[in-house]
């Protein structure tokens, strides 16, 4: 439960400072969403997808052992199919489970 109330801690003061600066450009006439999204996508984009990459291409190929391939199997199974991974590589598994 303490791991919890660090995650909220954490999160409360993130949408506080996000907040914050939203209302900072909208009394400055600067606010634009889109380029709001853009740029979380893009700050976001360059870590998640090497990540992504490892896990879903490369990590099936280099998995080796006894039990390796039923370990696999099970913690993969809801992914296989593009018509299950598209919504997790494009930041939509929150609109599209």
């Amino acid at each position: 439960t303490s791991m919890f109330c660090v995650f909220e801690n954490i999160f409360t003061v993130s949408v506080y400072l996000a907040a914050k600066k939203c209302i900072k450009e909208m009394r400055e006439n600067e606010f634009s969403a889109k380029k709001y999204y853009l740029k979380k996508f893009l700050r976001l984009a360059h870590v998640y997808y090497p990540i992504w990459l490892i896990i879903y291409v490369y990590l099936p190929r280099i998995a080796e052992g006894p039990s390796w391939f039923m370990a696999l199997q099970n913690s993969n199974e809801h992914c296989r199919g593009f018509e299950n991974t598209w919504p997790t590589f494009l930041f939509l598994g929150n609109i599209f489970p």
